[in-house]
């Protein structure tokens, strides 16, 4: 008795919602947050985005994506408005 091999279908095709989501989780996985400066009233921290340190406040883009919502002593929260890919990254060494 030959046996015919099982076909599996091919998953469906993603959508374009779906692909920029996974390309914006991709990049928002590789930033680091490796400082944090307080003077007077002034936020800043120091991001690693892949190779590229980038020095940022709230408001400002990072990664062509990604907007800093909030700074705070122990993190950061970004987000993608466009895709609502981000999240909190904590200060590294903590």
């Amino acid at each position: 008795m030959v046996k015919t091999p099982t076909l599996v279908p091919e998953p469906p095709a993603k959508s374009p919602d779906e692909l920029a989501r996974e390309g914006a989780q991709a990049v928002f996985s590789q930033i680091r947050c490796v400082g944090i400066s307080v003077r007077e009233k002034t936020v800043h921290a120091y991001l690693l985005n892949g190779g590229d340190a980038v020095l940022v406040s709230a408001g400002d883009k990072v990664g062509g994506l990604f907007v800093v919502e909030k700074i705070m002593t122990d993190r950061v929260i970004l987000r993608d408005p466009d895709t609502g890919v981000g999240g909190q990254i904590e200060l590294s060494g903590k």
